[in-house]
């Protein structure tokens, strides 16, 4: 394949800028790609937002520009159901997305999970994944209510507290202790909920003679030197102490070997020093390997001379991140081997960034400056994408660890299996935490590489949404090669694209710029009759999609404090606003008004908790009984009902048909040959109001706004409209991708519902006589909605701001030491915050950086 001959070739020149001393080799994973995703949160109640954003980047370069143009997202819960699911379109391995968390969601555990259609050539290491706790906190009895339920019961656990089932491993450098030589050996300690637990203890041999002592860290790792094994007698660790208190437990110790080869890796300021002791090869050859993300860097011969051998490399001349050095025999066969992290700052950024002061007062502007630059200086000047997010510390704190960032994955857990206890603390400045103790007892065997070298892959490295089918001829007898096609989106005013099929015959191609959960994409012959047409049957391929697999147990534990301490915050913020709405609109809660007639259904519900309750009602039933033959989709039936709407419309027509195009509100025309201009509203007080469209409780862009005539009016349940909505500026940001218009800002929601429940595009009018075909585009964006408190008005406002998440800002572009600045105002929130930066260049160097500050209530509140 093309692409992969490519990705060769920068593999290639990679490994030649490293300068190493080998001939260099690609093992099949090599041209995997890495998937990560940060969330804004690991923590969600209803009715909020899981704001991520995702890098895709090759897995030996880590850098993104021969990296897949398409993300899979799915949203997991503890059923193994997917929820909700998402297409991204990526732009140099980069993208964005968002996950709306309804009212009505179950509480539980749930799972993110991210993948390529290129990764599906590799095993599920290569998949992403990341934990994620969602709590429904509306109900009063919501807390006793989730103890009970099935789906809910991880929510509440609590980690089992057991000193005595305890497990200790012991594991010797390079793999076996041998009779004579002294070795490093690792070991680890974990409790019963598989998490690490500190310990200390002696090592005694047959006469209860201590002969070394150990101490771990806090994640219950450490190492000591057993300075001389000797076969011929028995050893035993004894653990005095587990998680501070007096213990007495004996573990065994690895057997010690009277022959073997023993493998020690060492480092200076600026080289790696391996030393090879062999009592099984005292004068001959063995063959030293080091190789990191399936790339072989070196293959040497080592020359033994009284059972020793070294060997040195500048730590320079191999990658940062995980080595794997093995010794071979005269027979290939692995006779040591080990893991090491290189940590040489070849893929580190530097970020200096700062606020415009530590201290703030709520609803303050905040100014965030940030320069990024290489560590090491490279030729080209380098472009960053940084992404911002800045949250409440207190929801660090309790939830015991930062976890993981962009820098600690791409360097260290995406290489391993299995489960690493805060990563973060192994890339801390002045950090206790000694990551070679990790690269001891994690174990080879849990890396994600192996040296199988079989560059045959199945699926593509797809850059745009795949159509993929069959097209066949009625009649058996006719070939044509070559003839022309078109693809349209059933509903926009232009064709996707043209191309040319092979009749009967497979196709393949790809879409860059189809957006929309729901496509009504037409295929057909171009200028062709109506018997032709009827000649040709084309079928689209089902893509073949991933099984979700069961949840791993005890991967994931939130503690019930830590559950509580959300519900209660949450609940503390939703009567505040509770209060608030209701000396605003005379009302509490929904259980409190009656609407005659209004039946309130699950998405109903949840539109009049965000929004308020419509002022204006059609019924569906109504909307059919004024079908007319001459009707032409939904605005024209909802003209006749002038006594409750008036809809304003300006068209100026083409000379041949394309469908309606409707600019809603202060849209800007768009390129087209044919606009129609729409403004509805009720007729007590909505007339002149920016009109926001709302489909089955799903926002649509603006962009969109002109398929609203298309709607099909047999597929409408009921139209609504909500005058002066609550949240209308938030709505707004969403709707149009811009911040409101400074000053009074009067606007309504076009509610409908359909009965397919799937958004506008689940409800078009696709037409009789054409044959469409239902495709998934990439998932629409949606800006984070950060209200501005610039004037006296807004900022001395009413309206209660409790985000969950101060601010989220995905991409913020810069190059090599340029300044970029960041503002945004903070909201009511008060305490402690931090800001996170995460920092990507374009050819794979990392940054992260963390930054604190302070606020307190305005003096004026």
């Amino acid at each position: 394949m093309k692409k992969t001959s490519i990705l060769f070739l920068i593999l290639t020149i990679t490994i030649n800028s490293l300068k190493a001393q080998v001939n260099s080799s690609y093992a099949r994973n090599s041209f995997a790609e890495k998937i990560y995703l940060q969330t804004d949160n690991q923590i969600y109640t209803a009715n909020s937002t899981i704001w991520f954003k995702a890098a895709v980047v090759n897995a030996a370069t880590l850098s993104g520009e021969l990296s897949s143009g398409v993300l899979y997202v799915d949203l997991i819960n503890s059923k193994n159901e997917i929820v909700d699911h998402k297409i991204l379109k990526l732009n140099e391995g980069l993208g964005n997305g968002y996950f709306d968390i309804g009212s009505s969601i179950e509480d539980g555990h749930y799972r993110i999970r991210a993948y390529t259609e290129w990764n599906k050539n590799f095993s599920e290491d290569f998949m992403f994944t990341k934990s994620l706790q969602i709590i429904r906190s509306q109900l009063k009895d919501d807390y006793k209510e989730a103890k009970k339920s099935k789906n809910r019961k991880i929510v509440y656990t609590e980690k089992e507290s057991d000193a005595r089932k305890i497990d200790v491993q012991f594991f010797p450098e390079g793999g076996k202790l041998i009779h004579n030589i002294a070795s490093k050996v690792g070991f680890k300690a974990i409790d019963i909920n598989g998490l690490g637990i500190a310990i200390s203890g002696e090592i005694l041999d047959g006469n209860n003679k201590v002969i070394a002592n150990f101490e771990s860290n806090s994640l219950g790792m450490g190492h000591f030197v057993f300075e001389d094994p000797d076969h011929t007698k028995v050893y035993r660790s004894r653990i005095t102490s587990i998680d501070g208190k007096a213990a007495d437990k004996t573990v065994a110790l690895p057997t010690i070997y009277k022959e073997g080869v023993s493998l020690q890796v060492n480092e200076t300021e600026n080289a790696i020093e391996i030393e090879v002791n062999s009592k099984s090869f005292p004068d001959k050859a063995v063959r030293l390997k080091g190789y990191s993300r399936g790339i072989t860097y070196i293959d040497n011969p080592l020359d033994i001379t009284n059972a020793v051998g070294n060997f040195s490399i500048p730590k320079t001349q191999l990658p940062e991140g995980i080595m794997i050095f093995s010794v071979s025999d005269a027979q290939n066969r692995i006779v040591a081997e080990r893991m090491y992290f290189n940590n040489n700052g070849m893929s580190s950024l530097k970020i200096d960034a700062s606020l415009n002061k530590q201290k703030f007062s709520t609803r303050d502007e905040v100014v965030l400056s940030m320069k990024a630059d290489t560590e090491l200086q490279t030729e080209a000047t380098n472009q960053f994408d940084t992404s911002v997010l800045v949250i409440d510390k207190s929801r660090i704190d309790i939830d015991g660890s930062r976890g993981g960032n962009l820098l600690t994955y791409l360097l260290l857990t995406s290489d391993l299996k299995g489960h690493i206890e805060s990563p973060h603390l192994y890339f801390e400045a002045n950090s206790n935490y000694n990551i070679d103790d990790l690269m001891l007892t994690q174990g080879w065997r849990n890396y994600k590489y192996d040296t199988t070298v079989n560059n045959v892959f199945k699926y593509r490295r797809e850059m745009g949404i795949p159509i993929k089918g069959v097209i066949n001829s009625k009649n058996s007898n006719e070939i044509v090669s070559g003839k022309d096609f078109t693809i349209m989106d059933f509903g926009r005013d232009f064709s996707l694209m043209n191309t040319k099929l092979d009749v009967p015959g497979s196709f393949y191609f790809e879409i860059g710029d189809l957006f929309g959960d729901y496509n009504k994409l037409v295929i057909q012959p171009s200028s062709i009759n109506e018997n032709e047409k009827d000649n040709i049957h084309l079928t689209l391929s089902e893509k073949f999609e991933v099984p979700v697999k069961p949840l791993e147990a005890n991967t994931f534990y939130v503690e019930e404090s830590v559950t509580k301490a959300v519900v209660e915050q949450k609940k503390e913020i939703m009567q505040i606003e509770k209060d608030y709405f209701k000396n605003l609109y005379g009302y509490n809660q929904l259980d409190e008004v009656t609407v005659y007639g209004y039946t309130m259904t699950p998405k109903r519900r949840e539109m009049a908790e965000k929004y308020g309750l419509p002022n204006t009602v059609i019924d569906g039933k109504d909307i059919q009984r004024k079908i007319r033959k001459s009707s032409n989709g939904l605005v024209d039936v909802l003209m006749s009902f002038r006594d409750k709407v008036y809809v304003e419309t300006r068209a100026k027509r083409s000379n041949f048909y394309q469908p309606r195009r409707i600019n809603v509100g202060l849209v800007q025309p768009g390129p087209s040959t044919f606009q129609t201009y729409l403004r509805m509203g009720t007729n007590h007080g909505g007339r002149g109001h920016v009109n926001m469209v709302v489909v089955d409780g799903i926002p649509v862009n603006a962009l969109n706004h002109y398929l609203t005539e298309d709607i099909e009016p047999t597929e409408v349940t009921s139209f609504e409209i909500i005058d002066d909505p609550k949240r209308l500026k938030q709505l707004y940001a969403e709707v149009f991708n811009t911040y409101p218009p400074p000053g009074l800002l009067l606007g309504s929601i076009l509610s409908i519902y359909t009965r397919n429940g799937t958004g506008i595009f689940g409800a078009l009018n696709q037409g009789k006589d054409l044959k469409t075909f239902n495709v998934e585009g990439f998932s629409p964006s949606k800006e984070f909605y950060v209200p501005r408190y610039d004037t006296e008005a807004n900022y001395y406002g009413n309206q209660p701001d409790y985000r969950p998440t101060i601010y989220w800002a995905p991409h913020v572009k810069s190059k090599d030491n340029e300044e970029a600045t960041v503002k945004f105002y903070h909201s009511d929130n008060e305490g402690d915050f931090i800001v996170f930066l995460e920092t990507i260049s374009k050819d794979g160097k990392i940054g992260y950086k963390e930054i604190e500050y302070s606020v307190s209530k305005t003096d004026n509140d």
